[in-house]
Parts: C-alpha cells; structure tokens; sequence
C-alpha cells in the first residue's frame, strides 16, 4: 500500500506557494487600479493552480472592471463550482449578469448571496435596484427598507425608495424618504440628482469588505441619464445658499415625475461594479 511522501508532495506545495505569490502581486495591480497587469499575474497565478478560488474571484473583479462580464462569469461559474457556497462568488457574478441585462439570473444570484450573507446592506440595495428594473416595485421597496434596517443613516437607500415610491404614487412616502436622505448626507450632491435633473458622478462604494484588497465595489444604482445633460459649466462659481425646504420639496416633486416618465433607471454603469474610474 503506497503512501504520499514529502518529496512526492513537494512540487504541488511549489505550485501552489507560486500561485498564492502571483495572486499577492495580483492584488497590489488591482489595488492600483491596473486592472491589464494584474489580470496577467491571476493568469500566471491559475496556471500554477487551477483551483486556486482567490485567483479566480481577483481575475474576475478585474474582468468586470474592464468591460468583460462574460469572461468573469467564467471565472466564478469555476470559483463557485470549487469551494464552499461564497456570497462574495454570487455577489460577483450577479453583479456581471446586470452588466449583461440578465436580469432575472442577475436577481437569482443576489438573492444566494443574501442567503449566505443577511448583514450586507449593499446587497438589499443592489436587488432592489434589479427587481426595480424587472418592474417589481414592491419588492424593490422591501429591498430597499431592508437595507434601511441594516443601515439607517443610508442615503442611498432612502433616495431609491423615494422613486420606487413616486412610481408606485405614494407621494407622501417619497418626500419623507427624500427628506431623509438629505439629512443623512446634506453634503452629497449626489443626493440632490432629482433635483438637478443632471448625471451623477459615481460615487464609492459603502460595503465591499470581502475584496477591499482589490478594490471592490458595489454597483452604483444612480439613474444613468435623467434628462439632458447640461453642457459644461464655466469655471465653478461659488455655491449659493440653499433654497428653503418647501421649494426643494416642489422640484423634487418634478424632477422625479420627469424620473418615472423616462423610465428612472436606478440601475446605472457598474461602474462598475464595478468601478469608480
């Protein structure tokens, strides 16, 4: 009867040593957003080891931050056939088939990641967003007041539920949740999209803590187009004061109808989720 011995172990040891050290320099390119350089690491990486998960979840992150969702669900079909059930894994390749508008496997994929992790508001958020998309409005709004539970001060949250709600005719319900979030982030211009009518820039991510080494994100669900953009301004002038709370009220009230009308896309670029930049 034959036995392993250390020598007979020892090449696969190396194998697997290189590929954690490909995956390592992998992860510092990703963290500097170099996403080309650290694809070819990840790559070397899983030629040392093919089930080498990290490689594959890095390798996949990098391909959606480079316009390639179906090549990461390549990627996290294996991660996932390979070790145990990964919310991260699900997250992930829900996140690439929004990228690709399958909305429905998209939502399926969200709902295990949840499954396998219930403390992640980002989550919530990003199926509300998708099911939001898919015309279920209630359950978006359940999503939604979700992630709300999990995170109360989030402004997000509040300013989607606030067009679920303008869509569903709850008027009051949305000036509230509008209200609410200004309060939480009276600085964000983000915030104030439905009133400006103008496309946001992408904002960061506030729960990506599996992956924060290789620079997660969570997709940024702001409408991508609410009307025509402005052209650029000439050089900033300073900020006037804000107008009281009731004229705020009034464009809002406007500005979200104009949302709805369009069609008040709150699933916007992955930036990605998948990127900022």
């Amino acid at each position: 009867m034959s036995s392993s011995t250390p020598r007979d172990d020892q090449p696969f040891q190396q194998h697997k040593a290189y590929a954690r050290l490909y995956t390592d320099l992998a992860d510092r390119y990703a963290a500097n957003s170099e996403f080309n350089m650290a694809i070819t690491h990840f790559d070397k990486a899983l030629e040392y080891d093919r089930a080498c998960v990290e490689a594959r979840l890095g390798r996949a992150l990098c391909l959606l931050k480079t316009g390639k969702p179906a090549k990461a669900i390549d990627d996290l079909n294996e991660a996932i056939c390979i070790s145990p059930p990964s919310s991260e894994a699900y997250r992930m390749r829900g996140l690439a088939r929004l990228k690709l508008a399958d909305f429905e496997a998209a939502c399926a994929d969200l709902t295990e990641a949840i499954r396998l992790n219930r403390h992640d508001p980002s989550l919530f958020r990003t199926r509300g967003a998708v099911r939001f998309r898919l015309g279920d409005l209630a359950r978006a709004a359940a999503d939604f007041s979700s992630a709300l539970q999990l995170a109360p001060d989030d402004a997000d949250a509040f300013f989607y539920r606030c067009v679920v709600k303008m869509k569903m005719g709850d008027v009051a319900g949305a000036f509230t949740d509008a209200d609410r979030a200004e309060l939480s982030a009276p600085h964000d211009r983000d915030v104030s999209l439905v009133r400006q009518g103008a496309d946001p820039p992408r904002r960061r991510s506030h729960a990506a803590p599996q992956s924060d080494g290789l620079v997660a994100t969570s997709i940024s669900l702001r409408p991508q187009r609410v009307g025509p953009v402005p052209p650029p301004s000439s050089p900033a002038k300073p900020a006037p004061r804000r107008p009281g709370r009731a004229l705020h009220r009034a464009i809002l009230l406007a500005s979200v109808i104009l949302i709805c009308l369009v069609g008040g896309l709150l699933v916007g670029a992955i930036a990605a989720l998948a990127g900022h930049g």
